[in-house]
């Protein structure tokens, strides 16, 4: 018989192969052929537990042929496995005949056949048993050191089999994505902070006329010379945000910048995602197209009716009744005629024209707008509180960021009820969730903002508070007129000028609108 140094080295050494392989198959290859050198026996089995663990499948690895003990389900109350599957001990007998309980289909078979000792150790998952090791000897039988090697021959078979899972856990995972990535039709690009890219998948050959698989693993700056300046220097100095590329053939796409990180924030690079808004930027140009022509032959018709609405005392007196028709003539021709002129603003602001671009003092263009809403401020008998330096130098269009400032404090005062207050104030630098750190710390920028204690946004309302035609619907809004159109427009204003907006909103307590432009 080996000494115990040479059978802990046969351990050793079958602990090694059991590791070197993700493969469940492989396992139990080796231990069927090479166990026996660590741990004498006539007889082996590898007991599982089935998927939902009522019971186990008993599998025969050496020592009986195949069939001799019946391939089916075992009850957890069934033979010496049940017991060790369901008190997680290993269990020694010397004369397998005295165990209790016996399974007629697996220790009945095993004494017909004349074995006499078993030592049965759990194979473990954590702190449960998955499974179990069954050895049987015929007429030696099994010494204290022969368990304890069994015990830790039962220790690398679960840890084998626990990263067996994991292998395939990964590869599960590794094939979904490559699948996904394989299908989408979205461009995507990932580089390590090297610039190496890591992943390219087939999509970048259609969109950017690089071979994807011939890139990966080399230097972005040097596989992306024959791509426009916009795309080639898409991961110099890397900030997460979107932007508007066009790629090969005049397709349009949106390009997410993506900082990828691990679990415990270690950074792995940097991703850019390209998806392709050809077709949304076509039906917006001809929505745009539409709503413009559709808003210059509506212009005429409205003015004859306000002009005809106007005439009708002169041509007759009229009724009461008469009078609060033409009201409400008057009134919804307005409303008309306002939605029709935010619509056409709207169009101008998307198309880029009729901006006029000159150096102006920001200051006395919020005072500008402050005194033209003088009269409803006192009206609701508001107290208005002005923070201003005194001369911040802008370079923009007057006419319109005056509607800005016009739109952004007349919503406060409309949404805050009598007796309330608005506090329009500026501060130098870039601030808010928007503003980049170079846009904080170097650029030379001014934020203002503007306050009120008014009625609140609901949190369920902010992502598209200014999108066209959008307005919150509740009780404090719906005698509150508008054509939805304003804060779409303070929006387009800001962005022609380079600047961001933004807001914050409690229902029930006001909200702060603000936003940043560049200085001069």
């Amino acid at each position: 018989m080996s000494t115990l140094d040479d059978r802990l080295t046969q351990l050793v050494e079958l602990q090694v192969m059991l590791a070197s392989s993700p493969l469940p198959g492989q396992h139990f290859e080796v231990l069927a052929e090479h166990s026996h050198r660590a741990i004498p026996h006539d007889f082996l089995a590898l007991c599982l537990k089935d998927a939902d663990q009522q019971g186990y499948f008993f599998h025969v690895l050496s020592g009986l042929a195949n069939g001799a003990i019946p391939l089916r389900l075992f009850g957890l109350d069934e033979g010496i496995v049940g017991q060790v599957l369901q008190t997680n001990k290993v269990f020694h007998y010397p004369q397998l005949a005295e165990a209790k309980p016996l399974s007629q289909d697996i220790e009945g078979v095993l004494i017909r056949l004349g074995m006499q000792a078993v030592v049965v150790v759990p194979v473990r998952q954590g702190p449960e048993a998955l499974g179990a090791l069954y050895f049987a000897a015929a007429s030696t039988p099994f010494s204290p050191e022969d368990v304890q090697i069994a015990r830790l021959l039962a220790a690398g078979l679960s840890g084998a089999l626990e990263n067996a899972r994991l292998y395939q856990s990964l590869a599960d995972e590794r094939s979904t994505l490559a699948a996904v990535l394989e299908s989408t039709q979205d461009a995507i690009l990932m580089v390590n902070p090297q610039g190496v890219i890591l992943l390219a998948n087939p999509a970048v050959t259609k969109m950017l006329g690089l071979d994807a698989a011939a890139i990966t693993g080399q230097l972005w700056p040097e596989v992306s010379t024959e791509c426009t300046p916009e795309i080639r220097d898409l991961f110099t100095g890397a900030q997460p945000g979107q932007r508007e590329i066009t790629v090969l053939g005049g397709q349009v796409t949106q390009v997410a910048v993506l900082s990828v990180t691990t679990a415990y924030g270690e950074p792995v690079g940097w991703a850019a995602v390209f998806h392709d808004i050809t077709l949304l930027k076509q039906l917006e140009q001809m929505k745009t197209t539409f709503v413009n022509t559709v808003s210059h032959d509506l212009k005429n018709p409205i003015s004859t009716i306000l002009l005809s609405a106007d005439l009708l005392p002169r041509v007759a007196p009229l009724t009461a009744q008469q009078e609060d028709l033409r009201g409400r003539i008057v009134g919804t021709a307005n409303y008309m005629n306002q939605l029709v002129s935010d619509l056409l603003d709207l169009g101008k602001l998307e198309a880029g024209i009729a901006s006029s671009m000159a150096p102006l003092n920001l200051t006395d263009l919020v005072q500008e707008a402050v005194n033209g809403l003088s009269m409803q401020i006192e009206e609701k008998q508001m107290a208005l509180r002005l923070s201003l330096p005194a001369n911040v130098r802008v370079q923009g269009d007057r006419g319109r960021l005056l509607q800005l400032l016009v739109n952004l404090i007349g919503n406060a005062v409309k949404y805050t009820p009598a007796g309330g207050q608005v506090t329009v104030k500026m501060i130098p630098g870039a601030t808010g969730p928007l503003a980049s750190p170079a846009e904080r710390g170097t650029a030379k920028m001014i934020t203002l903002s503007v306050q009120d204690n008014g009625i609140g946004i609901p949190a369920a309302d902010l992502p598209y508070i200014f999108n066209e035609f959008y307005r919150v619907k509740s009780l404090a809004t719906e005698d509150i007129k508008g054509t939805g159109l304003g804060l779409a427009i303070v929006k387009r204003i800001i962005e022609a000028h380079n600047g961001y907006i933004w807001v914050e909103s409690v229902e029930g307590k006001g909200s702060t609108f603000s936003f940043f432009l560049p200085m001069i």
